[in-house]
């Protein structure tokens, strides 16, 4: 009977052994259909991560490709730049230049007006001076001398006598005195 007794207890014991063997078998299956999914997932991941990594990579040699580009503009904007302060500052020196010319060139025309002024005013007062003004006409050429610009002002060939050029200056008192060459 003892030996029943222990044959059932063992052979209890065996079932009992076997569920849990059982049990812990499908339990080691769950855990390892677990550990391939977590396998296949963190595989995928990793893929995502190189790809992210890789577009991280292009980005990167694109932001540095778009650097060089936008040291290079600012580079050509700062020549630019340059240039057109350049030739802002040109432009003011051709207007001054331009306004100097001007001013000499109506100094030199008022100038060289006074004698024909002077003429014909002569002309109108009397009839002596009508001949005196025709028998000595304004010269064909006036050098004013302006500052310290020099210039030739030709006049037109109804008032020269025969081709000849004159140096037209005023005295201390503003009279106008002609030099004939």
């Amino acid at each position: 009977m003892v030996l029943l007794h222990d044959r059932n207890r063992f052979a209890n014991l065996y079932k009992e052994e076997k569920r849990r063997s059982e049990a812990l078998a499908s339990k080691l299956q769950e855990e390892k259909s677990t550990v391939r999914s977590l396998g296949v997932g963190l595989e995928d991941e990793s893929k995502r991560s190189l790809a992210l990594e890789a577009e991280m990579e292009r980005y990167l040699v694109q932001i540095k490709t778009q650097d060089d580009e936008l040291q290079s503009l600012k580079s050509v904007n700062a020549d630019l730049e340059e240039a057109v302060r350049k030739a802002r500052q040109d432009a003011d020196s051709f207007k001054k230049q331009l306004m100097e010319a001007h001013r000499v060139a109506m100094s030199q025309a008022s100038a060289a007006a006074v004698p024909f002024k002077e003429v014909l005013a002569a002309a109108t007062s009397t009839p002596n001076n009508l001949v005196s003004s025709l028998v000595e006409p304004p010269p064909s050429a006036s050098s004013i001398t302006v500052g310290n610009v020099t210039g030739s002002l030709k006049m037109p060939s109804a008032y020269s006598s025969g081709g000849g050029t004159a140096k037209t200056s005023r005295t201390a008192g503003g009279q106008v005195r002609t030099n004939k060459f």
